[in-house]
């Protein structure tokens, strides 16, 4: 699946915090797929934001990080994220910051589909 950073770390916060123990295996796999490596937290110099008291109020990144790249997801993660993105949809829950997500998770792109190339004959 493709996911750019702001998806991915939305995706983190969607993962449950409380479930059964297999549940927990399969959140904890997809928390650390969905988490950003050390040299991409370098590459595109992601930094947290903070206000005046130093408490994190945000995440700020480079533009470069915002192109989807493949993330390895397992389908068991994949319904999960699903299932709380239509739970919050169908609470009018959403924020504008969730709709990349929503897209990503519950509407994803369908697969391109190759193009009829005629056959040439080269002797």
């Amino acid at each position: 699946m493709k996911l750019g950073l702001k998806e991915r770390l939305m995706a983190r916060t969607l993962l449950p915090q409380k479930s059964s123990m297999l549940e927990l295996m399969i959140t904890q796999r997809a928390f650390d797929a969905l988490t950003p490596t050390p040299e991409e937290i370098e590459r595109w110099h992601v930094r947290d934001v903070m206000d005046e008291d130093r408490n994190v109020t945000g995440t700020q990144w480079d533009q470069e990080a915002n192109e989807p790249i493949e993330i390895e997801l397992e389908g068991a993660a994949v319904d999960l994220i699903k299932a709380e993105l239509k739970k919050l949809d169908e609470k009018k829950e959403l924020t504008m910051g969730m709709v990349s997500t929503f897209d990503a998770f519950v509407n994803p792109p369908s697969p391109a589909v190759e193009e009829d190339k005629p056959e040439t004959d080269e002797a």
